[in-house]
């Protein structure tokens, strides 16, 4: 269904957003409750690494081997992710939610920000 941009856009989606503009300007990210998706428009270059950036999390280390990354990797696939940010009784909105996921992938090991999401 959601096998490229157009899909998501004429499914109402929008405001599509690299994640380096996202870290140059997260101003951009809306303040409600929400669906995000987080896509991968050229699937071309994927690279896995060794280990997780973020370390531990939770308590625990969530690092995955390539080989199973590469077993479970579905090739051709636009949509990576699908996240949701509010629900009752939690305090969270995309801005909230995207900015713990952005932590998360430059390192920052941002359990303690998700607590109330």
């Amino acid at each position: 269904m959601y096998n490229s941009l157009e899909s998501l856009k004429k499914n109402g989606f929008e405001g599509f957003v690299s994640v380096k503009d996202l870290c140059n300007e997260r101003r951009c990210i809306p303040k409600k409750m929400g669906v995000y998706f987080v896509v991968l428009p050229n699937q071309n270059n994927v690279d896995f690494i060794e280990n997780n950036l973020a370390g531990i999390r939770g308590g625990r280390n969530p690092t995955v081997s390539i080989a199973g990354l590469e077993q479970n990797w579905v090739s051709n696939t636009l949509v990576l992710y699908i996240g949701k940010a509010g629900a009752p009784n939690k305090k969270s909105t995309s801005e909230t939610r995207i900015n713990c996921l952005l932590k998360h992938g430059m390192g920052s090991d941002s359990a303690a920000d998700w607590g109330d999401v």
